[in-house]
């Protein structure tokens, strides 16, 4: 029986940001967030959640890199992180400038999604009857098919939520040239800091997958039923 809050699996770009506290605990102290310009947003509608940002997702696994080599003294790794996790995230933030506002969140900024994840209830697991349509589930999930992966398992009963995160793309770019400036200076802590500050502005919405037409036809949750051994 797995835990309701444990994926079943990951339709991540980069998977979920580890809680950093206790990997840099000389690193606890808090930094201060820059204040910004208003930017104007929308709404974020179910349909704008699942538009993955390719861009920061790289930079928020650079980001990631940065933090775990300045941690193993990898310094000169780090530098070259830290360049590249504020260049995809300039990217994400021109891609994306006017942004969608999240639920649930009074931290400003113009927000992109970067990742999903797929949660199942406390009480699911894998029987004879439901194994088939969780193979073929994860087969749409890897072909990048999230929406008819949900669905597929709605379908065959299981209970399932669909979660994006999002990123301040414009605070993280602000935030990732203070730890380039830091780095310049030599001064790896505050550096660490504004990393944590990039990875603490993360937020998460669940998504009504139901409501949004399948993308991918050709690999929607009645075609998925195709791979399913012993179905035509």
């Amino acid at each position: 029986m797995m835990d309701c809050k444990t994926r079943i699996f990951s339709l991540a770009l980069i998977g979920g940001l580890a809680s950093s506290a206790a990997i840099f605990p000389a690193f606890a102290e808090d930094a201060q967030a820059p204040n910004l310009d208003k930017v104007e947003q929308k709404a974020a509608s179910d349909a704008d959640l699942v538009k993955l940002s390719k861009e920061a997702a790289l930079s928020m696994h650079a980001v990631r890199g940065a933090r775990l080599a300045i941690f193993d003294g990898q310094d000169d790794a780090a530098g070259k992180m830290i360049d590249g996790a504020l260049t995809h995230m300039q990217h994400a933030e021109a891609q994306g400038s006017k942004g969608i506002a999240p639920m649930d969140t009074t931290q400003p900024g113009a927000y992109v999604p970067f990742d999903l994840s797929m949660n199942v209830g406390a009480d699911f697991t894998v029987t004879k009857q439901n194994e088939h349509q969780v193979e073929a589930a994860q087969t749409m999930a890897a072909n990048g098919n999230a929406l008819g992966a949900a669905k597929l398992l709605k379908a065959s009963d299981v209970s399932v939520d669909l979660s994006s995160a999002l990123i301040p793309a414009d605070l993280a770019t602000d935030q990732l040239k203070q730890a380039k400036a830091a780095y310049a200076k030599g001064d790896l802590q505050a550096a660490n800091m504004a990393l944590k500050d990039v990875e603490e502005s993360v937020v998460f919405q669940n998504v009504d997958y139901q409501r949004i037409p399948d993308p991918s036809p050709r690999m929607s949750a009645n075609s998925a039923a195709k791979l399913v051994p012993g179905e035509s």
